[in-house]
This record gives structure tokens, sequence and C-alpha cells, in this order.
């Protein structure tokens, strides 16, 4: 329809009067005529050069029909890249552990325990010595008050008492805890500090002995930990983890930065070295000594099962 008729067209909308205020205009008017009848000439030339841009690709759009269309990338796979590449500075002792610091023998630990615990029993034995000595001095000395020119200064040394040394710090009963975070050990050494029927307060221990009950620290986390009752279990007997011998494909424990962590036996090595996995992508070679049988403790029945 042309835009020089009276009548609006049936598209407007915008009522009879603003038709004839823009019809009025003569440049609205111009323009308004371009757009309704647009030259056919130059509409014939948009469509032959539509139909021959339909028949005939051009050369780009043919090589990039021919060329392969680029290989899209999971999200999923990039957040999981992104994850791996980064974890490290979120988490340092996860970067510490794959990096392989040299891990703890368990006969080491027995040795050290040993060395420890004969320390303790000699320093004991040297501090009641000293008592005794110091017992014997006190009553050997005469009670009347000093006289002389030394009187001044045996008064003095007097005044001082005898202190014998300290005594090394009692062994803490120990249980095993399972702190149930990411990127920790599945277990860890602790003492009770207080608990109730649902909940336990721990403090986590160091598994050398010649750290002695000192707190186990870790970072980001608070000195005393408050976990779940059924997340603490007693340490497995010695009858259940020595002279244990793993086999190939089976899920053992390592243990490894103060913890017990779980692992796949991956192969035999020579000597006593098994490579064990965790987490299908980091590798430990590691001596025997260092693994222990997969273990569930059930509680009802006090009772150690084998895991699988």
């Amino acid at each position: 329809m042309s835009s020089s008729s009276a009548a609006p067209p049936s598209w407007w909308w915008l009522g009879d009067e603003l038709w004839k205020n823009v019809h009025d205009e003569p440049a609205t008017k111009a323009a308004l005529d371009v757009m309704l009848n647009p030259p056919k000439r130059k509409r014939a030339e948009e469509q032959d050069a539509a139909a021959a841009s339909s028949t005939a690709p051009s050369e780009p759009a043919a090589a990039a029909k021919a060329e392969p269309p680029p290989r899209l990338v999971d999200k999923r796979v990039e957040l999981q890249l992104d994850e791996l590449k980064h974890d490290g500075e979120r988490n340092p002792l996860l970067a510490l552990r794959r990096k392989g610091v040299a891990l703890l023998n368990p006969e080491e630990l027995a040795r050290r325990r040993a060395v420890a615990q004969a320390r303790a029993a000699a320093a004991q034995a040297a501090a009641m010595e000293a008592a005794r000595a110091a017992a014997e001095i006190a009553a050997a000395t005469p009670t009347g008050p000093p006289s002389g020119p030394g009187a001044k200064r045996a008064k003095k040394e007097e005044a001082a008492p005898v202190l014998p040394p300290p005594l090394p710090p009692r062994v803490l009963p120990r249980v095993e805890v399972n702190l149930n975070v990411e990127g920790f050990a599945t277990w860890y050494e602790a003492t009770v500090l207080l608990q109730s029927k649902s909940r336990t307060k721990v403090k986590l221990l160091h598994m050398d002995l010649e750290m002695g009950d000192d707190p186990f620290l870790v970072e980001n986390r608070p000195k005393e930990e408050s976990i779940a009752s059924e997340m603490v279990r007693p340490i497995p007997p010695p009858a259940l983890t020595n002279n244990f011998m793993p086999t190939v494909g089976e899920q053992v424990e390592l243990q490894y930065q103060n913890g017990w962590w779980p692992v796949v036996v991956k192969k035999k090595e020579r000597g006593d070295k098994w490579v064990v996995e965790y987490e299908e992508q980091i590798t430990h070679t590691v001596k025997r000594d260092l693994l222990r049988p997969y273990l569930i403790y059930n509680s009802a029945g006090a009772q150690w099962l084998k895991g699988k």
C-alpha cells in the first residue's frame, strides 16, 4: 500500500490523527514511501544475490565446511583440570602429599618409642637419685645458724632449694579419628578430651613418638576437634597389622603425613617395595611396613573386619 493514500494502512495502530501529521510532513512522507515501495530494481538485485548465495557457497564458506569442527572440551573437564592445577594453593597439605615427602616407617616409630620410653625412665631415675642425695645432704648439714666469714654466702646457698628435673609428659591414651573432610587422611591418631553420647572432643597427636604427646596441628583446622562419636575407634591391634603382606589390586591404607590414607596396590617392585595409587592419579613407591590392611571396626561387637 502507498503512503500517499489519505487513509492509514491496516497495520497502522497509532490513530488517524497521528497518521495525518506524519503524512503531511514532506520528510517523513518521503521516508515512508521508500519503506513501503522500495525500487523494484534494487529489490530484484537483492533477491538475485540471495539466490546466488544460497546455491553456490563462497570459497571461505566451502573451506570452513571442509575443515573439521573444532573439538569441544567438556566444561566439567576444564573445571577438573583447573581444580587439579590450583588445589595445591588451597590445600598445602595435599600439595605436600603429592610432592612425595619422606614417609615414616612403623619400625622406626617403634624404635623411637622405645628410645623415648628409655629416656623417660632414665630421667625419672636421675630425678629420684638427685632428690635422695639432696635429702642426705640436708640431713648431714648442721641445723644451727652459720658463723664466720662465709656465713652470708652459705645462708644464700641454703635458701636456694634443689629442684629435681621435670618428669617427662605422660603418654596419653590414643584412639583413631576420622575427620570426614575431603583432602585429609582417613584416620588420625588422637586422644579423647570430652565425650558425650553423640559427640566426642579430641586432640590430634603426632605419630612420631619423639614428639611425645604434642598436638598435631593441621593448617586451617582448630586445635581441638569435635566430631561424631561414630567417627572414633580404637587403634587396630598389632596382630592384625604386623607382618601384613598386600596383594595387587587390594585396597589398603598407607601411613603418610601423620595419617592413614586409602590406596590401591598396583604392583610389586624389587625387594620389599610396592607401588600404590591414591585416587587413581597419585602413585607412591613405599615399603611394606608403611602399609596395613583396610580394616572396619564393628563397635557393637567390638570386632575388627577386613574391608573390601
